[in-house]
């Protein structure tokens, strides 16, 4: 498992989906388990809730590294 925690910004993709991004827009408040709203790269209007414990196990997310400007 990633052992850095999640932090606000940073970007996460579905594992073999690398082509579709999802940057850590904010934290839920505490409902027991910590959830963040993921917000999708290339469609911001596309957004989902998801667990920090989900978002950290790499079977399901792994962190992207953001495109630097130009890059496709």
């Amino acid at each position: 498992m990633n052992t850095k925690p999640v932090a606000l910004g940073e970007t996460y993709h579905k594992a073999g989906r690398p082509r579709i991004v999802w940057t850590v827009e904010r934290f839920s408040p505490d409902i027991g388990i910590a959830h963040v709203m993921l917000t999708r790269v290339d469609d911001p209007t596309t957004k989902i809730t998801i667990s920090t414990v989900a978002l950290s196990n790499p079977q399901y997310y792994c962190r992207s590294h953001p495109l630097k400007s130009g890059a496709i």
